[in-house]
Formats: C-alpha cells, sequence, structure tokens
C-alpha cells in the first residue's frame, strides 16, 4: 500500500471510530433516559399505590401497621398473635435499633437466652449463665428436665470419649463450654480438623441436645423464673414478661442463624422510614422488603422461617381508602407491568447494540494501528534511500 492510500485509509478508519464512539455515546444517552421513564413509571404505580395503607389485624380491629408495631416490640404491646421479621431484597433481616445495638455491643457472641434475660430483665451475662448451670444442677430430678438432661449426657460422654481417644482433649476446655458449637471445637481443640465427619456429628448432637434442654427451660414460665430470681440484685417480686422474653429471643436466635452480614439494623436501612405505614406499605409492595412468619423450633432451638405476604397472611394486609377503589389499583398494576416490559426491551437491545458498536470499533483499532506501522515502515525506508 502506498502512502497516499495508507494516509488516505488511516483518515476513514479514524472518521470511523469517532463515529462508533459518538454512537455509542448516544446510546448511553438513551439508556440513561430510559432510567428516567422507569422512575417515572414507579412513581406512577406509587402514586397509585398511595391509595392503600398497611394495616394488620388483632381481634377484628385493623391496626395502621408500622416497623415498630408489626417487628418490633409494638407487636407485644398491641398483641398480634403471629411473630414477624421484616427481610431485605437481598435477604438481611431488619432488626430493631435497641436490638441490634445490644448485639453489636458484645459483639455477636453471647448465649441467645442470656442475652434475652439480659434485655428482658436487664442483667448480667454472667450472673444469668452462671444462674443456668446453678438451676440445672440443682434442679437434675425435676421431671420437666430429667429425660433431657439424661439425653445431653449420654450425647456429651461419647463426645468426652472421642476427644480423648483421638485428640487427649477435655470437652471442659473447649471454650463456652457446656454452651459449645462446632467452630469452639475447631479452633481450640488443638489439631482437630474440620473435615472430621465423625467428630462434628457428635458435636452436632451434643449441641442438639444442650439446645433442648435451655428451650424447655425457657418455655416453662415457672422454670425461667426461678433463674431469673436466682441471679444476684433482682428482687423477689421482679418476674420476666414471657413475651417480652421470648421476642428478645427470637431476635437473638435469627442473629447467630444469619451471622452478622445478614443483618442491618432498623435506622440503617437505605435512609427510609420504615415506621411510616404508607412507605413501608410501598417498599412491600415493590419487592424492596419482604417478611416471613418464625417460630422457634422446641425441640431443636433452631429458627422456623416461613415466607408470606399482604396477598396471602390472613392478619397483615393493605387497605383500600374510600379515595380510590380496587379496581383502579389493579388497573395501575397492568400499567406499570406493561411499560416495565417495553422498558426492559428497550434496554436489552441497547446493549445489543452496544456490544456490536464495542466490537466493531475494536476491530477498527486493530487496523487503525495496522495502517500507522504501514505509514511508520514506508516512511523509514523512503528517508533511507535519501540518507
Amino acid at each position: 500500500m502506498g502512502l497516499a492510500a495508507s494516509q488516505a485509509r488511516l483518515l476513514a478508519l479514524t472518521a470511523r471510530i469517532h463515529d462508533v464512539e459518538y454512537q455509542a455515546q448516544q446510546i448511553q444517552n438513551a439508556k440513561l433516559q430510559l432510567a428516567l421513564t422507569e422512575d417515572s413509571v414507579y412513581q406512577k404505580y406509587m402514586d397509585a399505590l398511595d391509595a392503600e395503607t398497611l394495616t394488620y389485624n388483632v381481634n377484628g380491629k385493623p391496626i395502621k401497621a408500622t416497623f415498630n408495631n408489626l417487628f418490633g416490640k409494638g407487636s407485644i404491646e398491641n398483641g398480634l398473635n403471629k411473630n414477624y421479621i421484616l427481610r431485605t431484597n437481598d435477604d438481611k433481616v431488619v432488626v430493631p435499633d435497641e436490638i441490634f445495638e445490644a448485639w453489636e455491643e458484645f459483639g455477636g457472641d453471647t448465649n441467645a437466652y442470656a442475652f434475652a434475660m439480659y434485655l428482658a430483665g436487664n442483667v448480667n451475662f454472667d450472673d444469668v449463665n452462671n444462674a443456668e448451670e446453678n438451676y440445672l444442677e440443682v434442679n437434675k430430678d425435676n421431671d420437666a428436665i430429667s429425660s433431657y438432661y439424661k439425653e445431653r449426657d449420654e450425647s456429651r460422654s461419647s463426645l468426652e470419649s472421642y476427644l480423648q481417644s483421638n485428640f487427649k482433649v477435655k470437652l471442659s476446655d473447649i471454650g463456652n463450654y457446656p454452651h459449645i458449637c462446632w467452630e469452639d471445637v475447631v479452633q481450640q481443640g488443638g489439631g482437630i480438623s474440620a473435615d472430621d465427619a465423625e467428630l462434628k456429628e457428635l458435636v452436632e448432637d451434643y449441641i442438639a441436645k444442650d439446645t433442648a434442654l435451655m428451650q424447655n427451660i425457657y418455655c416453662n414460665g415457672a422454670q425461667r423464673d426461678a433463674i431469673f430470681h436466682s441471679i444476684k440484685g433482682v428482687h423477689d417480686n421482679e418476674t420476666i414478661n414471657n413475651d417480652e422474653f421470648q421476642y428478645y429471643l427470637r431476635y437473638a436466635k435469627i442473629m447467630e442463624d444469619v451471622g452478622p452480614y445478614g443483618i442491618v439494623s432498623e435506622s440503617d436501612y437505605e435512609g427510609y422510614s420504615l415506621n411510616d405505614s404508607d412507605n413501608l406499605d410501598d417498599m412491600l409492595k415493590s419487592g424492596k422488603l419482604c417478611f416471613d412468619i418464625v417460630s422457634i423450633d422446641k425441640a431443636t432451638g433452631k429458627v422456623v422461617y416461613d415466607p408470606t405476604s399482604t396477598n396471602t397472611d390472613n392478619n397483615v394486609s393493605s387497605t383500600q381508602k374510600s379515595s380510590v377503589d380496587s379496581n383502579e389499583v389493579k388497573k395501575a398494576e397492568a400499567e406499570y407491568e406493561n411499560e416495565m416490559r417495553k422498558i426492559n426491551r428497550k434496554d436489552k437491545q441497547y446493549d445489543l447494540d452496544l456490544n456490536k458498536l464495542e466490537t466493531e470499533r475494536t476491530a477498527l483499532t486493530t487496523e487503525y494501528d495496522s495502517v500507522k506501522k504501514v505509514i511508520q515502515d514506508n516512511i523509514d525506508r523512503t528517508f533511507k534511500i535519501f540518507s
């Protein structure tokens, strides 16, 4: 290729590259405009949903739902007969500020029952743990405790024997004994592998029996109050409110279950006011939030989650305000879904067009570099002739 032809081709390539980049910029602008359209469509839908308010039913009486009175202590005070938790769309549990702050203060490293007792009775963790052990020792022969105690002792004996035979380790040397966890055994057992399936099974069996024993105690009001009254500094006329204790225990168990990265505090959730009923209703309908019915299995002490929604739950629902009827809300929902489908189709087409342009730009850039090299080689050879 001659020098003039190469120069002409270089100019043509430069022009085409600029053209491709301009087209890509236009598509990016169109995508931005599409995002603004999406916001407008969403806002229109939210305006229609403002015709509804979130309520929950207690004894036939609708009560306006907020975070506090549906997921917080207000649920106890208003007598809600189901226990709910709120989740974000990335599956984090939204925790009331009081509980979140207390859990963070103690680094999430505490017995769930002691934590619940601490918040329900404002008592020291060590006092609670000591009272538990003292109560168990004194009441070994109690019919309500003895069977669980026997099962735990049997599983402890098997675990103790395995640790002694294979690792020369005593169970009492493991941190947080007797309420151990698998991580405690691996980290503090000395040379124990996390892949030791037999040992892990023994540990999990022991934990299940220990948890069942403690669950049996704390689900029995007389036993729980006996422990509470054995704690130093608590007056004889003070008792624990069972509903309040179970409320704190549920959240403690949930936080143990999901871990520190699976929770977010009520006030830290994206800056939204969850105690605004209409705002909470909007976010539940848009899918930004969802909620579960939760309970604690008395046999295992584990949290049981049952997803629900305002469409299926017989306690929580969106109630129509008088200004707009349900047909208008259904129409708004249909329009929203239709517009979102159109927006998604356009967005996908824009992405395809951008990919094509990027492929073409890559090819043009490669040829551009090649032509530049040809021109440089021609110049080098020409000047060598005349030098």
